[in-house]
C-alpha cells in the first residue's frame, strides 16, 4: 500500500510526500507550514538559520560563512577558517591576513612591521 502525506503534524516537517522529524541538508521546517523549505542560499548554505532562512549558520562546498552569507572569498579584514568554514576577522587595522594573528597588509594609514600594524 502506497500513501503520500499532504500535511504532517507540528512535531514533524512534510518532504517529498512524508512526514519526516529532521529536514535534510539545504533545507529547513517552515515552523508555519510545517513544510521542509530550501535555504535560500541552497547552493552553498548547508544550514540555515531557524529563524530567518535567507541566513545561513553553516556552509559546504569550499565555501565560507560570512554575516550569514556563504561566500567563495572572505574579502579585505578577513581571512578564510578552512577548519569551520567560516571567515574570520584578521587584526585591527590589517586588510589582508593569513590568521588573526598574522598580518600581509595593513589598513593605511598603519604600516607592516614584524606582520603587525603600526601607526
Amino acid at each position: 500500500d502506497s500513501y503520500t502525506c499532504t500535511k504532517c503534524n507540528k512535531n514533524t516537517a512534510l518532504h517529498l510526500g512524508d512526514c519526516v522529524n529532521n529536514c535534510p541538508t539545504f533545507m529547513f521546517k517552515d515552523e508555519e507550514k510545517n513544510m521542509c523549505l530550501f535555504c535560500n542560499q541552497r547552493d552553498s548554505c548547508e544550514v540555515c538559520s531557524q529563524s530567518d532562512y535567507s541566513l545561513c549558520e553553516k556552509c559546504s562546498n569550499n565555501t565560507f560563512l560570512l554575516n550569514g552569507k556563504c561566500v567563495d572569498n572572505c574579502g579585505s579584514g578577513y581571512f578564510a577558517d578552512y577548519v569551520n568554514s567560516r571567515c574570520e576577522k584578521c587584526e585591527e587595522n590589517c586588510d589582508i591576513c593569513y590568521n588573526n594573528n598574522i598580518c600581509n597588509k595593513c589598513s593605511l594609514p598603519f604600516n607592516l612591521y614584524n606582520e603587525d600594524c603600526l601607526q
